[in-house]
């Protein structure tokens, strides 16, 4: 929740609250392999990636190809839709997304030297007009959409064959539990799971978003600290914010005018 101050121009957050259902308390008791189904119905953010890890974790296989491609190439279209719908949305502007299609019928089948150059020719064009406004406008915002972009650069390059080590994949035994670690469009997921008899004991989930969102000191940098001559502007900075601070959160925004 922020207020927009109109006689001073500035914006203020009062409020930021980060919350989602405790789901994995459910797990407890029930089979790896039906835990490992509600992990692909609950979960609609990241939900290959999700599956992949809790797979690991409930020690239900190991890890093949195809499902590193799965996860692989759902961080791409997350990628895709953050910069081509997301970005345009803060400063009012219509999504177009023909060059999404454009990547999952075409180009994510290609080499790494054709997408690279997709990547430059077509999609940097559209996208990038985007992070230069926010740049002149709030240049500490600004670094965070630069930032991604040169993720988003970096990952939709990378190559088709050694997409294990774009996974960064870690499987680890701690303290009784398996602890899988793998990377998403947004940074690092974490599965926490134990086993014991055929039944789950404990479950947790590690998400980016619980460190990403986990307080808004950045926010309030972002925010607070630019002026905002009307109400649509400052809804459209405190949107740009929460974007910059975590493209794939489904978020509220309340904004009131004092």
């Amino acid at each position: 929740m922020i207020t927009w101050y109109a006689a001073t121009q500035k914006v203020q957050i009062l409020s930021t609250q980060l919350s989602r259902p405790a789901v994995t308390d459910r797990f407890q008791g029930q089979s790896p392999e039906a835990v490992e189904q509600w992990v692909a119905l609950l979960y609609g953010v990241c939900r290959e990636a999700q599956r992949f890890a809790a797979r690991l974790a409930l020690a239900l296989g190991v890890e093949d190809d195809k499902a590193a491609e799965r996860v692989w190439q759902e961080a791409m279209r997350e990628h895709l839709l953050h910069c081509l719908q997301r970005w345009p949305e803060t400063i009012g502007e219509t999504a177009d997304l023909t060059a999404l299609r454009e990547w999952q019928s075409e180009v994510a089948h290609q080499s790494e030297a054709v997408r690279s150059a997709w990547v430059e020719t077509r999609l940097a064009p559209i996208v990038l007009p985007f992070v230069r406004y926010w740049e002149a406008a709030v240049p500490a915002l600004g670094a965070a959409m630069r930032a991604r972009w040169t993720r988003i650069q970096r990952d939709l390059g990378f190559p088709r064959e050694a997409v294990r080590g774009w996974l960064n994949l870690r499987v680890e035994r701690r303290n009784g539990e398996n602890q899988v670690t793998v990377n998403t469009a947004r940074g690092e997921l974490t599965h926490r799971a134990e086993v014991c008899d055929g039944r789950v004991i404990r479950y947790a989930i590690e998400a980016p978003t619980d460190r990403l969102c986990a307080e808004g000191a950045r926010l309030r940098e972002w925010v607070e600290t630019v002026p905002c001559a009307t109400l649509v502007a400052a809804e459209r900075l405190g949107r740009a914010a929460v974007v910059a601070l975590d493209p794939c959160v489904p978020y509220r925004l309340e904004v009131h005018d004092a």
